[in-house]
């Protein structure tokens, strides 16, 4: 079947194809036609060719517009996200049980120094919620197959002074199961290096200018149960500031 696109030139050496008809696990043919009157720099025609391509599965519901966890310096109007699927069915456990899934969902919380602790036990609990989203910031995936763009607003996440902050995010994958993930929003970035098998540094630098930041607090947590946590399974191990170099030495 002969698909319908659209062409536009981006630059001399590069055309550009829009195909919205195009759907996923599916394989593509690209044919190009022989023409005299398209002419490389040498002078030579276009000869004709084809190439062939695949298109992946549907991903998960919610598919982050960038990597995550994952440092941005600088945020837009919203966290865009794309979703789709058919979420309203029946999941099956390994087991032979079955049970009604809820809507999926994507949700997430500002973190702050108060609630940094319980959201460290959150990112390593799947099951039991123990933060209490704000409704600004929940999505529910659309029930048809078609992806579509979707944003939470910034201005919701964002807690500190200069625009930026720390959140977790939550997708509901199936009733009472979640998967969850820190996203950091700043203007700096954290290496870590493991110098021995108890010893730890971090450098800080800005991503402005590459340089060290200073006086910048570095914590180190542990968690002893990473299925179910709560907060009494997190513990500090070792925090520290940061020095002239933007080095810490855990």
């Amino acid at each position: 079947k002969e698909l319908d696109v659209q062409l536009s030139i981006v630059n001399n050496a590069t055309l550009q194809m829009f195909c919205p008809d195009i759907q996923p696990k599916s394989s593509y043919t690209i044919s190009i036609a022989a023409s005299d009157r398209v002419r490389d720099g040498f002078g030579q025609p276009l000869e004709a060719s084809s190439m062939t391509f695949e298109t992946q599965d549907l991903p998960d519901v919610f598919v982050e517009a960038s990597d995550s966890p994952a440092y941005f310096a600088d945020f837009q109007g919203d966290w865009t996200v794309i979703a789709g699927g058919h979420h309203n069915t029946f999941c099956k456990h390994g087991w032979g049980k079955t049970c009604e899934t809820q809507p999926y969902e994507l949700r997430a919380w500002p973190v702050t120094r108060d609630s940094l602790v319980r959201a460290v036990a959150q990112r390593f609990n799947s099951q039991h919620n123990q933060l209490t989203p704000m409704r600004e910031t929940t999505l529910t995936a659309p029930d048809q197959a078609d992806f579509q763009h979707m944003g939470i607003p910034a201005s919701k996440l964002l807690v500190g002074p200069r625009g930026h902050g720390l959140f977790l995010r939550q997708v509901q994958r199936s009733k009472g199961y979640t998967t969850n993930g820190f996203v950091s929003v700043a203007d700096f970035g954290v290496t870590l290096v493991a110098t021995s098998s108890d010893k730890l540094v971090a450098w800080v630098t800005s991503f402005d200018d590459g340089r060290p930041v200073a006086a910048a607090e570095v914590t180190l947590f542990h968690v002893s149960n990473n299925y179910q946590a709560t907060e009494s399974d997190v513990t500090v191990v070792a925090s520290g500031l940061t020095d002239a170099s933007g080095v810490v030495r855990l």
